[in-house]
């Protein structure tokens, strides 16, 4: 400001103006509850809004509320892994397996999904583990047994994945019924 002495009045208006937002905004930015709706009020499409308010609202218990933020993030971004494997727990937790088949899976399976998430294989294979755990709920076994080998093939690291596997083949075993072996990773 030394060498535009001209532009001090002005930067210090600006400044004191920058302050009293800030002043005022405040008490907004404290606390999620109110931070994210109103950033949804300023921007009804803000991807992070929906996702962060549709976590809030389903660690809350609020599963309606929940399940419209996990839609609205999914359609402001389709491809995105997290707003679906968001869904498909929730849908989950509710024991909405015909849910998880219907909304989640088509998304999960289509080529273009499946390209955009290729660096983010921890979440794939969450999103698979869930829809393996539908498939075996409504007893499309073939399918949950795929499923389960795709989300060990992308995260063989996974315990939830070892888990889930070491189940249904226990499950498979007490129906006699094969298992199809996972491919290594």
């Amino acid at each position: 400001l030394a060498n535009f002495p001209k532009l001090k009045p002005v930067m210090i208006a600006l400044l004191l103006v920058w302050s009293v937002m800030s002043f005022q905004r405040a008490e907004i930015w404290t606390d999620n509850n109110l931070f994210f709706p109103n950033m949804l009020e300023y921007n009804p499409d803000s991807f992070v809004g929906h996702t962060t308010m549709g976590v809030v609202d389903f660690s809350a218990g609020r599963f309606g509320p929940s399940e419209t933020h996990f839609k609205e993030a999914h359609r402001i971004m389709p491809l995105s892994v997290s707003p679906l494997g968001n869904l498909a727990q929730l849908y989950l937790e509710q024991k909405r397996f015909s849910d998880i088949l219907k909304d989640v899976q088509p998304d999960y399976e289509a080529p273009e999904f499946q390209e955009f998430n290729k660096g983010n294989k921890e979440s794939v294979a969450r999103c698979a583990r869930v829809i393996a755990r539908a498939h075996m709920a409504v007893g499309t076994l073939a399918e949950a047994n795929r499923k389960l080998c795709q989300a060990l093939v992308l995260a063989p690291n996974d315990t939830e994945a070892k888990v889930d596997f070491m189940n249904f083949t226990i499950e498979m075993e007490k129906r006699k019924l094969p298992v199809v072996p996972c491919p290594p990773g």
